[in-house]
């Protein structure tokens, strides 16, 4: 059984060449066949009047041209391969600078402070006049002053702080805090023994009498209401009195600054002003109203009537103004 089946392998590899021949020497002579056919074109050599004996009419290569060996049939005229568009980016805009228009400068407050009274931040508060209206008015910490945005921040001694929008402004009595923002030094008067224009007039016990003299007393603070009332408001400590929760009124100190004005004549440092005139101190509120009822009658005034308390007892002092 083995020898046979080599045998039979044999047999099949002879015939699977003999196959492979016979299929390889037909197609050639397919091949030769066709070829041979193609040759029914002639040549003709052309010579031309000029030496060009090596040179061949353009029918000579029509054979290769016709059977186009080398390339595809060409129909259309070859265009040169056109080149991708590049897409160029543009550089990165600058954007322009436009310089911003200066703020319009702030408008003027017409506002001047006439005078503070500084205490507990609740109980202090200014007088402020309002120029373009002629009218002095009453204000505490966190109101809103009439007729602006200006709001009160702070109350310190002859200074008030405004917050209008997103910048501070200061309101000072004297010209030179508005640079320095800093109390400024308080004024001394030489002292002299007895007042020439306040002349005590009676004395009894819890109540004493004087008689002014109007004309000297102006002439001796510099000859103007409004400079008096600067004097007083700048010169001496007016402070809010609270005893037990209670407003009690306002206590009184640095009186050597207007000299005799005040000391020897019925008022010492650390009085507490209760009342004056029948208007009792019984809120920051009354003290204003106390100017306002003053102020305008101080040329005219004819008498003040004061109560204070002294080491807890109380005494009244009038003064006659002549």
């Amino acid at each position: 059984m083995n020898i046979n089946f080599k045998y039979i392998y044999i047999i099949n590899i002879f015939l699977s060449f003999l196959f492979i021949y016979l299929v390889f020497n037909t197609g050639m002579s397919f091949i030769s066949v066709n070829l041979n056919k193609s040759k029914k074109y002639t040549v003709n050599r052309v010579f031309t009047s000029k030496d060009n004996s090596n040179e061949k009419q353009f029918s000579y290569y029509k054979v290769i041209i016709d059977r186009n060996f080398f390339m595809p049939l060409i129909t259309e005229e070859i265009k040169p391969p056109v080149k991708p568009a590049v897409m160029v980016t543009p550089p990165p805009r600058i954007p322009e600078i436009i310089p911003e228009k200066p703020a319009p400068p702030p408008k003027p407050l017409n506002l001047k402070l006439k005078g503070t009274v500084v205490g507990i931040s609740e109980n202090s508060f200014a007088i402020i006049e309002n120029t373009a209206r002629r009218v002095d008015e009453f204000y505490m910490v966190n109101d809103i002053i009439k007729d602006t945005d200006a709001k009160i921040i702070d109350i310190s001694r002859n200074v008030v702080t405004l917050k209008i929008g997103d910048r501070i402004e200061y309101l000072t009595i004297y010209e030179e805090d508005k640079k320095t923002i800093q109390q400024k030094p308080e004024k001394t008067f030489t002292s002299k023994p007895a007042s020439p224009y306040i002349q005590p007039a009676s004395s009894s016990g819890a109540e004493k009498s004087f008689v002014v003299n109007r004309t000297e007393v102006v002439g001796s603070m510099g000859g103007d209401i409004d400079q008096i009332i600067e004097k007083v408001m700048t010169s001496i400590n007016i402070n809010p009195y609270i005893e037990n929760g209670k407003f009690m009124g306002y206590s009184i100190t640095n009186l050597e600054s207007l000299g005799d004005l005040l000391t020897g004549q019925g008022f010492e440092n650390g009085d507490i002003v209760k009342e004056v005139n029948g208007i009792k101190l019984e809120s920051p509120e009354k003290l204003f109203e106390l100017y306002q009822a003053l102020y305008p009658q101080l040329e005219s005034l004819s008498s003040i009537n004061v109560v204070l308390s002294r080491s807890g007892a109380d005494k009244t002092l009038n003064y006659s103004i002549k």
